[in-house]
């Protein structure tokens, strides 16, 4: 998201969602958090974007 200069949770989950309404199949997203509960919260984020 950096190189593409997103910033802010908002903006990020809106330009993954945007991502995920293109592409049809599989989207990596990394996470930031540096913790395991924090990885998995983040995960279930990205997660609840995809369900269609």
């Amino acid at each position: 998201m950096a190189k593409e200069g997103i910033s802010g949770v908002d903006n990020v989950l809106a330009h993954y969602k945007a991502i995920c309404d293109i592409v049809d199949g599989d989207v990596s997203a990394e996470v930031i958090s540096t913790d395991f509960a924090g990885m998995v919260r983040e995960g279930e984020t990205w997660h609840r974007l995809t369900i269609r």
